[in-house]
């Protein structure tokens, strides 16, 4: 097993760095307004009943 010198001479690291700046946004997407956040809101809630409602009647056939 090699010694972390050693190691360390065979597989030197890089001196390139990424800048931050590729890596992360400046700044994450917001909503632009009320509205848009009560309409996201709104259409998660109803993907939710309409799956409820799915479940329901593969469930109430099933009997």
């Amino acid at each position: 097993m090699l010694q972390l010198p050693t190691l360390v001479s065979q597989f030197p690291s890089s001196t390139k760095t990424i800048p931050a700046l590729h890596l992360l946004p400046i700044q994450w997407p917001q909503p632009q307004s009320d509205e848009i956040l009560l309409a996201m809101e709104e259409a998660e809630l109803e993907e939710k009943v309409y799956l409820l409602f799915s479940v329901f009647l593969h469930w109430s056939f099933s009997l």
